[in-house]
């Protein structure tokens, strides 16, 4: 009777832990076949009172926009800030993974950032907000199935076209008529650097808008992203110097920061020099190796 009873609290058991074990791998394996989806369709962003719903769909949503329609000017300040070997990894920077855990441990901080465009769009689009090694897991599976069936360049466009840009702002289209009133496909390298620098917390860093002028983190951080541009290769040193001068639409008192732009022209040789072996990464064509 010891025995049969043991018996049944062990198969029980094993049943928990296999029940439990299919809560986790279905549903990922579900979302696998939607990852494979992103090949060929689009997703759809809802958002109300801070409530965000993606929708994978057949259809083209009418603010969504090719990468062939943004200026090439977005993508490369958003791979310069965001990811700047987006077209070089398989979906993980690791080098920028080691950095980040050597800095939190430093910190004695959780471990946190090193996140490339590729795991951003996978957590945006596929998982929920919490924190846990489950749903770290899922993002890491999910990630390389994306980079294995979806190609670079709809993976970046389709992050374009459901990142925040703000609040209840989401993609590229929205945010280039909201900020700049015109469509994506004629944003300068500075207005391309503006909304590069509101990614990592569009509602907060959105308020240089609001405020019609830069904050000093937004004037020092747009400068950066340029010159990362000009390093790239993405810009010229001309288009370099004519947009650190060049104030946003928005800006009601775009003089306030004339001593910094001075001060960042002549050091640019400078830090042109120290860069000279950086390369673009910012191809004509799709060049994520098979």
């Amino acid at each position: 009777m010891k025995l049969r009873s043991i018996g049944l609290s062990i198969l029980v058991m094993n049943g928990i832990i296999f029940g439990a074990i299919l809560l986790i791998i279905y549903p990922v394996i579900s979302m696998v076949y939607n990852v494979k989806d992103l090949k060929e369709e689009y997703v759809q962003v809802s958002s109300s009172n801070s409530t965000v719903v993606y929708e994978i769909t057949k259809n083209r949503p009418k603010d969504w926009v090719l990468i062939t329609e943004v200026s090439k000017f977005v993508p490369a300040a958003i791979i310069t800030s965001e990811d700047g070997k987006f077209f070089h990894h398989q979906g993980f920077d690791f080098e920028q993974i080691n950095k980040a855990i050597a800095s939190n441990r430093k910190n004695k901080q959780k471990i946190k950032g090193a996140s490339t465009i590729t795991q951003q769009l996978v957590k945006n689009i596929f998982l929920n907000k919490s924190k846990n090694y489950i749903r770290k897991a899922k993002e890491f599976y999910l990630t390389y199935w994306l980079e294995k069936n979806v190609s670079k360049l709809k993976i970046l466009e389709t992050y374009l076209n459901v990142v925040e840009f703000g609040k209840d702002l989401y993609g590229i289209k929205n945010a280039s008529k909201f900020y700049f009133k015109k469509d994506p496909k004629y944003l300068t390298p500075r207005e391309a650097a503006f909304l590069a620098m509101l990614l990592p917390s569009p509602k907060k860093y959105s308020k240089s808008y609001y405020k019609k002028e830069l904050t000093p983190y937004a004037f020092k951080t747009v400068t950066d992203i340029l010159f990362k541009m000009r390093m790239s290769g993405y810009i010229s040193e001309q288009m370099l110097q004519a947009h650190l001068a060049t104030p946003l639409s928005f800006e009601s008192n775009p003089m306030k920061y004339v001593e910094e732009i001075q001060y960042v022209e002549s050091s640019t040789d400078e830090l042109l020099d120290e860069n000279d072996d950086d390369e673009s990464h910012y191809p004509d064509n799709d060049s994520r190796d098979n």
